[in-house]
């Protein structure tokens, strides 16, 4: 159960798609779960770099699973 009235979830979007937004909380339950569906929504999702994760793990002592 959401909190909040439509089920607002936090979704991946790519920049070009911001615009487009009229909020932060745009994407309910169901319309993330039927944009995961999309093969698309994970195209570039493991090829994005992700320094600050690696640094971040770095300084723990761990590395990034590639």
């Amino acid at each position: 159960m959401r909190s909040r009235e439509g089920a607002p979830v936090a979704v991946p979007v790519e920049w070009d798609e911001v615009a487009a937004l009229k909020a932060a909380n745009s994407f309910s339950l169901s319309g993330a779960a039927e944009r995961a569906q999309d093969e698309m929504a994970w195209a570039r999702y493991f090829k994005l770099r992700r320094s600050l994760a690696d640094k971040m793990l770095h300084s723990v002592g761990a590395e990034a699973d590639e």
